[in-house]
């Protein structure tokens, strides 16, 4: 059975925000500019996840399900809308990270 591939919600232009906003090793530095050419290895992949459990906590103030407003919540939108200093709850920082996965992987 076929498992349909679902899109991201993130545009190359947010994903190289939130690579630039994480503190990536200085060996991922060549991919920022560049998310879709994110190494796909294992090891990427736990440095990637190191760096989002510990640049966004988990609280539970508020909670957006979408994807667009959870970003712009946690990163910031604009120099007019700059990050609020927050994370979210579990399920609503999966869905971000499920995401920012998916249009790292070229799915999107």
């Amino acid at each position: 059975m076929d498992t349909p591939k679902v899109a991201s919600a993130y545009t190359p232009a947010l994903l190289t925000k939130y690579l630039n906003y994480i503190a990536l090793p200085d060996q991922y530095a060549q991919y920022i500019n560049q998310p879709q050419s994110f190494p796909k290895t294992e090891e990427a992949l736990k440095d990637l996840f190191r760096c989002q459990i510990t640049r966004f906590p988990y609280d539970n103030l508020t909670s957006e399900i979408q994807p667009e407003k959870t970003h712009t919540k946690v990163i910031g939108g604009s120099e007019s809308n700059p990050r609020s200093c927050r994370g979210g709850y579990c399920l609503e920082m999966g869905i971000f990270f499920h995401h920012t996965l998916r249009g790292l992987a070229g799915i999107g």
